[in-house]
């Protein structure tokens, strides 16, 4: 099969989870079928990072290369009017995967889309109302023009079949992985230290890795470590890692009124290269999200056999199994609780070390980049018969 991928967002700086999602797909999907033609399509007017192509190119990729409009303009215009996409890239596809929500207008192929969650419907107000508004418009025709719907997890396919009207039979979970070869146990303590000490972490440390902002209920993870640390000053230090997203100024607000912000530690964006370390030199990973449609980061933290406390909602105990920590969200009790019994009980997370590493198993890119190409040839017979 001819296999076209829109690779804007592998070209980010500071790529999400949906980007790395993408890129350990594509990557295994080009090593395992090397009969397959596989051809990346992006805008690179004004894009900085478009050399970066040059690290997925294999004998069976080609790319396809709108030399003179930006991603972000072409989204614009084509909000307004409907600018057939195959007129920018002149690819024969048969199959043609977008993994950002969006499948524009005119494209060839069979159209595979990757809706990886609904926050912005059942969270509006964590949302910025721009961006609430652009999710909602682009979500809505990218259903209407797709042929298939992966879900990153059962809850998410259960979330689609909520809010919009499309066939379940063709709505497919195709669940992340985690790189083994990246996230592991074996790491040279020194590298960990490095790592801690270049981001000036102290040696004891809670760790949370994401994005900030309100989803991922950061301020009343701060309030509720606020509370440990008044009843146990020697407690480990909490670290934030991430990029700042929408609507952060609440979660720095709670930092700034917080009696333990001393002990909270913010390192910014952090890089692929140092996700592990940090993983790995944790007490344990916190992540008490308030919505995932997958929870990437509970994967790497097992991998890398690090305990882990998350929420108890959406797909995050689908994800995890019985191998977590679980809270209530919703209740800065809850989480001052778990937060101390994680932090007091060696055993509890040793029982949690061992069951993360044993859930982790079921989950890796293979595996499902095996599935995705599976969709892929179903939709393209469909198309033949």
């Amino acid at each position: 099969m001819n296999i076209a991928f829109n690779i804007q967002p592998l070209l980010s700086d500071t790529k999400t989870g949906i980007g790395y999602a993408e890129e350990r797909l594509v990557k295994a999907l080009i090593a395992q079928n090397p009969s397959d033609t596989f051809f990346f399509e992006f805008f690179s007017q004004f894009e900085k990072n478009a050399g970066k192509v040059n690290l997925y190119l294999k004998e069976n990729v080609r790319t396809s290369v709108c030399a003179f409009l930006h991603w972000k303009l072409y989204r614009f215009i084509s909000a307004l009017f409907p600018l057939p996409y195959r007129w920018f890239f002149r690819t024969k596809a048969d199959v043609a995967h977008f993994f950002n929500f969006i499948v524009p207008p005119g494209v060839r192929g069979k159209k595979i889309v990757t809706i990886h969650d609904l926050a912005f419907r059942r969270f509006p107000e964590t949302v910025r109302v721009k961006t609430k508004y652009m999710f909602k418009w682009s979500l809505a025709k990218a259903i209407k023009r797709a042929d298939r719907i992966i879900a990153v997890s059962e809850w998410t396919k259960q979330e689609i079949l909520r809010f919009y009207r499309y066939p379940t039979e063709r709505i497919e979970v195709v669940y992340n992985g985690v790189d083994a070869s990246v996230y592991r146990t074996e790491f040279d303590t020194r590298d960990i230290e490095r790592v801690r000490e270049r981001r000036r972490i102290p040696k004891n440390y809670i760790l949370y890795l994401g994005t900030i902002e309100p989803r991922k209920n950061l301020e009343r993870l701060i309030k509720a470590y606020s509370l440990l640390k008044r009843k146990r000053p020697d407690s480990p230090a909490l670290v934030l890692a991430g990029k700042k997203g929408w609507r952060y100024e609440r979660i720095i607000q709670a930092y700034e009124e917080s009696a333990a912000r001393e002990s909270i530690v913010w390192t910014g964006y952090v890089t692929e290269e140092e996700k592990p370390f940090l993983l790995a030199g944790a007490v344990f990973f916190c992540f008490p999200s308030l919505y995932e449609g997958f929870g990437m980061p509970i994967l790497e933290a097992f991998a890398c056999g690090t305990p882990v406390l998350t929420a108890n909602n959406s797909s995050l105990a689908e994800v995890a199994g019985d191998a977590a920590c679980f809270v209530d969200a919703l209740s800065i009790q809850d989480i001052y609780d778990k937060l101390e019994q994680m932090c007091i009980n060696r055993n509890v997370r040793a029982d949690l070390r061992q069951k993360g590493l044993e859930r982790v198993k079921q989950f890796s890119w293979e595996r499902s980049a095996e599935k995705l190409r599976g969709i892929y040839e179903a939709a393209f017979k469909e198309g033949e018969s």
